[in-house]
């Protein structure tokens, strides 16, 4: 089973999306569940600020955002 946020895409150019995620479950037999996105202190929790977070040295943030110590 496979989680991804409303706003996933992939592929070539990032040209899938949610639907055609949903036609190639349904040909390769995997089960997906889309996700809101997750806010913390008015930012959108994703790979992209942790990485940055992590890139500044801000691991007291990092922690915050996801909800665990590193």
């Amino acid at each position: 089973h496979l989680f991804v946020g409303d706003d996933f895409t992939f592929g070539s150019n990032r040209s899938g999306n949610i639907a055609k995620l949903k036609q190639a479950a349904s040909l390769k037999k995997f089960s997906f569940t889309p996700v809101n996105r997750l806010k913390i202190n008015n930012n959108i929790v994703s790979s992209t600020l942790i990485r940055s977070l992590l890139d500044k040295g801000d691991f007291q943030a990092v922690e915050q955002y996801l909800g665990r110590k590193l």
